[in-house]
């Protein structure tokens, strides 16, 4: 207690201070500081609505409490920009020199656009948009300056927003003068010197800068760009390079970069979150940031493709174009060692929501449509290229995108519209979307593939159109097969040789990044040393590109500074020459520059080349450190005259000199023979550039999206926060405080909100090559969609809301022994499990006490089990599974592996609780995981008794009065009551729905718990877990595969519930009834591995939103275990890795003559592997391993890492009734690769519809639920209408709706999703009796067919103990026409599944049942004698005879 006293004030002033320190600019949501965060609701931000003042006619000033922007009135100039109080722009410059758009034309005239009209054109607390309009005025003609156009500048300013929007309306109008050369139009912002000091373009490019004096101080170099720092204020930079265009970065790429302040710890960024609008396509480059500190938005430039690219208008043209909108962020951290990093986290993920927005719905302007007055454009693009494959080949990642109508390739060059770009997944499918209304052609690209294609019309794309293109086939430039070939075809030089830089012209920035040595200054200089003598020479077979092939073919310079042009020489054998024939040399460039390639074959004297480019290009990249510029193809025919038998030389001159930079670069070269040449080889595969990239799905479930194509978080080193001394005497108690909010593993968090549109968004926009970008993680479904953007962006998602900073060394893992218990510890989690029995007795994770129940007794807290019986006995067992046998099976600093194994004795078999089986559980630890993976082999020998399971599971108990909060979805997540607020509470119809009536939180009060509300559909079950609040610590059940699970991908289980407990169900006959048991016949042998699943434990600060935090960052987790699926770290024989499994693939197409004569795509059909049976029999097939994936929309799909086996291929189509079941069974081995071509499902269908009720999806969902008991509610679901069917009590609401009669529908006049009860159900006679119903469906027939069968098509979507019974017209037959006999026990009405498992049944209708006019179908469900019997329709469908029939 004295201690306490000595240190108690201390320790609450450090408190206070670092409250008031962290806080001083702690209003803005986005910071990423975990400690800011934790203390942010101590200081709550209030939002300022937008201020809008005129100041004396020369200003405009827009203020929101986070930004104030100062205008110049009416030139529109950005005079000012204040950041909570901080000047951003250098306000020593003149006011038109600080933040302004500009316009160069007229042989480089700027014309800075000032304006002459200002206008307000909202202002409403929520946002502000101006305008400052500069109206041309004709008469002026080109005798000035002023370009010929008018020009709206427009800036909004939003609510709560941590910067600002701007956008430019350009427009000339008819018969104004021409403009024959527009160069640039950019927006530039510059900053205060003396704060801004460091420039981050991307995760690797990013550093302190150089000031403007230093390269006022400094040596030119080549061009003035390039400047020597001879005399820097700071001495570190001393003999560098500086020079803006090293700092370039392709349009694709170039989203987020900026400025900040290290001082003040405030970021300046420019966020460009769409291409559409820029020139020349997403691979132009482009500047962005330099030192000034300057930052820009180019709109339009001629670098890296030269006067091309330049706008030209004819006199009289007319022209419209909007640049923009874009956005200004501004950012601000405390000040730390680690500031830098998270302010430019915090921007790009500023930039993620920016994507998901766009297109922006705010703007005001009416030439800025918004999506739903865009369109799409979607298709498959194939290769035809029978050199390399007789087949079509997917345009795997290949480029597509929407430009204005032109030639071939004409893109590139293109600068007036608009372009929509996208990257097309591994088969070729591409959709560009949010497309402007307008006509466009549609281009493509493929990487590994040389040319261009373009598709035979024109598209022209109007508000809401969604045009679906046919398989696209593209025929590359081809002529015979390939002799020899150098480079890749991915229209760069960045394969080539690029030589080391100079030591005394470095740029220090790229020391350590080999991919970007091309930015180094100087290095065309190398040539002229590398080969003094003589020009480069190339021999096919011998040398190397990688080694040997200069990246530029550049000038040389003689004696007298003079540059001459150079000659490369390509030497190959031929073993024979095709004569007479014709040979051809493609020839692709990456970047020309005022050059002239010349080609001659054999002889380099002859005067006239047999083949010229002329003088080509002026891109200037070789100059201005790119790889690449514009892109030239050119297809050279060489007579085969021209060639011998043995060696040969191809000569390539570029001829042009005068000049440093004149030269080129090559992207491929390739020589083909005639079509009958013997020399050459077909390739087996299109060139390895081709990008393989694995692909990205997305897939909705009902409480998050499980296989989202989640990013992998890069994991950075570990990270402490230090604060500056001047709070000297409380350092220490200070540090306590930090440690113990950060902790060893930090997440840092910006929006709880889900983002899967943003990272759809974002696919959608700016895809990536993999050679640029990002690990994407390849889950087990066959979809595919495309890749994400960015080179050097370490992502962190909106929908994770985090970044792991984790240890840069993580402790071995140890293992401590003794009689009673073995310990694992990683210096993360200890792990203790009963020694011999396998069951978790405790968990620790970072010093913690134990996160199990530790009150429970040792074989209850972390445990497996199975529930079994005996047949013929109706006794059921519960077996703990207690193991007598334990075995380390490796044990290595980076991982352990431990087995506590049951072996069953025979002679054993009559007594009652031992279940006949051999059981081996296993505990996995690694080492830096946060978790342990469990697993466990099941086995049956031959000879041993017969029996019947129907539960096996794994179960948690987590301490009672630490985790408060359940979380199994981002929807389905809530605090919980305790497990004695159940026991104190109301039992309800049975046993697991209790009314809480005396909860500990009166919150609670009144609701209903039940363990069967928190199900969920085994495919969409992949993390849940609990949270503790005061903690702020997670703990969740992570399962990557539903591999081992039984029956299927849609059968329903147990998740986490009030204990706190937390499951892992491996098989279970809930929703489903024992038929999805497992029965062992006496003697039969039987093995199957439950697992791995990975337990997973996170911590963050504590904060408002730690419950977000720890979900998103357990999705995460869980989208790194799916990664890594089928894990390889396993020790057992019997889980087979990736390369011991092998695939299928397909695609499946329905056939219904009556709904369309065409085959139809099985569009988003599951099809899966499940052991041989008959059709459907997957869903109550228990004992084996099952596969399962989506479709895509053209019925194609991709089943991986498969078990080696014998299958069956299964499906079922949503929209479909019935099941598929291809006709043969399938061998699995290990790495095959099956394909099944066409698959033709023929669903049941003997005639037109008639009318029909439902959808045929497996479930109920589309009728009516009705609203729970306001008494009876579990609040989790108030406002999900989704989820409304997990209320308790909704069965009884059907005696309400329909107390004096069962229900009745009629076609045409009642519907389903109103007036067709979710369940037909029993009905309450009283004194607890219940009897049957019979629904009635009334129809009309205006005649009826006399010849053939009518059919009626019967649908269910559960069923527990019922019987349906059909009658026709007439309800008092005695014997039904139809009987469905007694079906189901998957207690779904009970258990508040809107589905059990599916039935389906067609019954035979004669037409002597019907009669012309009002017919009645009465449908019986005639069992009664308890509230749960009854069925759930899924849907129902009446068919006329074959014979067409008048009523359809």
């Amino acid at each position: 207690m004295e201690k306490m006293r000595q240190w108690g004030w201390p320790l609450f002033a450090a408190m206070l201070l670092l409250v008031l320190f962290l806080a001083r600019d702690g209003s803005y949501d986005e910071t990423t500081n975990p400690v800011r965060r934790s203390l942010r609701s101590i200081i709550p931000w209030q939002q300022h609505g937008v201020s809008l003042t005129a100041k004396n006619r020369n200003r405009v000033v827009l203020d929101n409490g986070i930004v104030k922007l100062i205008f110049s009135n009416p030139e529109g100039n950005v005079i000012g920009i204040q950041y909570k109080g901080l000047d951003i722009l250098e306000m020593g410059n003149e006011e038109d020199n600080r933040g302004y758009w500009d316009l160069v034309w007229k042989k480089n005239t700027t014309d800075k656009l000032q304006a002459t009209k200002f206008k307000v054109i909202t202002a409403r607390p929520d946002q502000a948009e101006i305008s400052f309009l500069r109206t041309y005025d004709v008469s002026l003609g080109n005798g000035t300056n002023i370009i010929p156009l008018t020009v709206d500048k427009r800036y909004i300013l939003r609510r709560g927003a941590s910067g600002f929007y701007a956008y430019g309306i350009f427009e000339r109008l008819e018969g104004w003068p021409g403009v024959q050369d527009m160069d640039q139009i950019r927006m530039v912002f510059k900053l205060e010197q003396a704060k801004f000091d460091y420039m981050a373009l991307s995760d690797t490019r990013q550093r302190m800068m150089p000031t403007a004096a230093d390269r006022g101080n400094g040596e030119q170099l080549a061009y003035k760009e390039a400047v020597l720092l001879t005399d820097p204020s700071n001495p570190e930079f001393r003999g560098e390079v500086d020079d803006k265009y090293q700092y370039s970065i392709e349009d694709k790429d170039n989203k987020v970069h900026g400025w900040i302040s290290t001082d003040e710890s405030v970021g300046f960024w420019m966020i460009t979150p769409s291409d559409e609008f820029r020139t020349g396509g997403p691979f132009k480059q482009d500047l962005t940031s330099h030192v000034g500190p300057t930052t820009l938005s180019m709109f339009v430039s001629t670098h890296y493709a030269g006067k091309d690219l330049g706008i030209k208008f004819e006199e009289g043209e007319a022209w419209k174009k909007v640049f923009g909108p874009v956005f200004v962020y501004l950012n601000s951290a405390p000040s730390s060692k680690n500031s830098t990093s998270i302010l430019w986290n915090n921007a790009k993920q500023q930039l993620f929501k920016e994507v998901e927005i766009w297109p922006y719905n705010f703007t005001q302007s009416e030439d800025f449509p918004s999506s739903d007055q865009r369109g799409s454009v979607s298709g498959q693009l194939q290769i035809h290229d029978r050199y390399i494959n007789e087949s079509l080949l997917p345009a795997s990642s290949g480029y597509v995108g929407l430009a204005a109508p032109g030639e071939v390739g004409s893109w590139q060059r293109e600068n007036k519209g608009y372009q929509f770009w996208n990257q097309a997944d591994e088969e070729g499918r591409f959709i560009l979307k949010d497309v402007r209304p307008g006509n466009y052609s549609l281009y493509a690209w493929v990487p590994g593939v040389v040319g261009d294609y373009k598709y035979e019309a024109d598209i022209t794309i109007i508000p809401g159109c969604n045009i679906k293109l046919d398989n696209l086939t593209f025929e590359p430039p081809r002529t015979g097969p390939t002799l020899w070939e150098i480079g890749i075809p991915d229209r760069t030089a960045a394969e080539f040789y690029v030589p080391d830089p100079y030591p005394t012209l470095l740029n220090n920035l790229y020391n350590h990044i080999p991919s970007e040595n091309f930015r180094q200054y100087g290095l065309w200089a190398r040539y002229g040393e590398r080969y003094p003598h003589s020009d480069l020479v190339y021999t096919v077979g011998v040398n190397n590109y990688t080694d040997h092939w200069f990246y530029a073919q550049v000038t040389k310079i003689t004696g007298d500074e003079t540059y001459v042009g150079t000659t490369w020489e390509v030497v190959f054998e031929l073993h024979n020459v095709t004569n007479p024939g014709i040979y051809t040399l493609q020839l692709a460039l990456a970047s020309a520059h005022s050059a002239e390639l010349q080609v001659r074959i054999n002889s380099q004297s002859d005067e006239r080349p047999l083949f010229s480019t002329k003088l080509i290009g002026g891109d200037n990249a070789i100059a201005r450190h790119g790889i690449h510029g514009l892109y030239w193809l050119f297809s050279v025919e060489i007579p085969s005259s021209l060639l011998k038998e043995g060696n040969n030389s191809v000569y390539l001159s570029q001829t042009r000199g005068g000049e440093t930079f004149q030269g080129l670069m090559y992207d491929y070269i390739r020589l083909e023979a005639p079509s009958s040449h013997t020399d050459s080889q077909l390739c087996g595969a299109i060139h390895s550039k081709l990008s393989s990239s694995p692909p990205f799905l997305i897939s909705g479930s009902k409480g998050f999206h499980v296989y989202a194509g989640w990013l992998e978080m890069q994991k950075a080193g570990r990270r402490s926060l230090k604060h500056w001394g001047w709070l000297v005497g409380t350092l220490a108690a200070m540090l306590v405080l930090v440690v113990y909010l950060v902790g060893e593993k930090k997440y840092e968090q910006t929006t709880p909100k889900t983002s899967t549109l943003l990272l759809r968004k974002i696919l959608e926009r700016y895809p990536r090559t993999q050679r640029q970008g990002l690990n994407i993680l390849k889950p087990s479904s066959g979809r595919n969609f495309a890749r994400p953007p960015y080179p050097g962006i370490n992502m962190v998602t909106n929908n994770s809301g985090r970044r792991i900073v984790a240890r840069t060394e993580n402790p071995r893992v140890s293992m401590l022994r003794s009689q009673s218990q073995i310990r694992l510890d990683n210096g993360l989690v200890q792990l203790t499990v009963s020694r011999p029995g396998g069951d978790v007795i405790g968990i620790k994770y970072k010093g913690s006490d134990n996160l199990l129940e530790h009150k429970n007794l040792r074989n209850n807290r972390g445990y497996w089990d199975v529930v079994w019986n005996k047949p013929g006995e109706n006794l059921h067992y519960v077996d703990k599974l207690q193991a007598t046998k334990f075995r380390v099976i490796m044990a290595t600093a980076d991982q352990v592996e431990i087995s506590f194994v049951k072996i069953y004795n025979v002679s054993q078999q009559h007594s009652a609780h031992v279940v006949p089986l051999d059981v081996d559980k296993r505990y996995i630890m690694r080492r830096g995981r946060s978790g342990f993976y469990a697993y466990a082999i099941f086995e049956c020998r031959e000879g041993w008794p017969e029996m019947k399971m129907e539960q096996i599971r794994m179960v948690y108990k987590l301490q009672h009065e630490k985790f408060q909060y359940m979380v199994l979805s981002d929807t389905r997540q809530t605090f919980m009551p305790k497990a004695r607020d159940r026991k104190n509470g109301e039992q309800l119809a049975y046993p697991e729905a209790v009314r809480l009536t005396k909860p500990s939180n009166r919150a609670f009060k009144g609701q209903v718990d039940d363990k069967y509300q928190y199900s969920m559909e085994d495919k969409d079950n992949k993390v849940h877990g609990w949270i503790s609040i005061d903690n702020s610590l997670g703990f969740w059940m992570i399962t990557p595969s539903d591999e081992f699970r039984s029956a299927g991908p849609m059968k329903q289980g147990l998740t986490s519930h009030v204990g706190p407990t937390t499951l892992s169900m491996f098989l279970s006959t809930h929703y489903a009834g024992k038929q999805a048991g497992i029965e062992l016949k006496r003697g039969e042998a039987w093995k199957k591995v439950f697992g791995p699943v990975f337990v997973y434990l996170n911590s963050a600060p504590r904060s408002n939103n730690s419950t977000g935090t720890l979900w998103n960052d357990a999705k995460e987790q869980m989208a790194e275990e799916v990664k890594r699926w089928p894990y390889n770290f396993t020790q057992s024989e019997d889980f087979p890795p990736s390369d011991q499994r092998g695939s299928v693939s397909g695609r499946l197409i329905v056939h219904d003559r009556y709904m369309s004569e065409s085959l139809l795509s099985a569009s988003s059909a599951y099809v899966g592997l499940a052991a041989p049976g008959e059709v459907g029999s997957w869903q109550k097939e228990s004992k084996g391993y099952q596969f399962w994936t989506r479709a895509d929309k053209q019925g194609h799909f991709l089943i991986k890492d498969v078990r080696p086996g014998n299958y069956s291929l299964y499906g079922w189509v949503p929209g479909i009734v019935g099941d598929y079941k291809y006709e043969a069974d399938i061998e699995i081995k290990p790495g095959s690769k099956i394909h099944l071509a066409n698959l033709t499902y023929e669903p049941q269908r003997n005639g037109p519809t008639l009318w029909e009720i439902g959808i045929p999806d497996r479930s109920a969902a589309e009728f009516y639920v009705p609203d729970p008991y306001p008494t009876l509610m579990n609040k989790l679901y108030n406002n999900d209408h989704s989820d409304k069917f997990r209320q308790y009590g909704l069965w009884k609401r059907y005696e309400e709706l329909y107390p004096d009669h069962d229900l009745i529908y009629t076609i045409g006049v009642n519907d389903y999703r109103h007036d067709w009860f979710y369940a037909h159900v029993t009905r309450s006679t009283g004194k607890e009796r219940y009897v049957g119903t019979t629904w009635q469906i009334r129809f009309k027939l205006n005649s009826v067919m006399s010849q053939g069968n009518y059919t009626l098509q019967l649908a269910l979507a559960s069923a527990t103990s019922s019987e349906i019974q059909v009658r026709f017209n007439d309800p008092s037959v005695k014997q039904p026409h139809f009987s469905t006999g007694l079906i189901g026990g998957d207690n779904a009405i009970a258990r508040h599944g809107i589905h059990g498992l599916y039935w389906f049944f067609s019954v035979n209708v004669p037409s002597s049942l019907l009669q012309e006019g009002t017919n009645t179908i009465y449908l019986t469900q005639s069992r009664g004698g308890a509230p749960f019997r009854g069925v759930m329709y899924d849907y129902i469908r009446l068919e006329g005879p074959s014979i067409r029939h008048p009523d359809t």
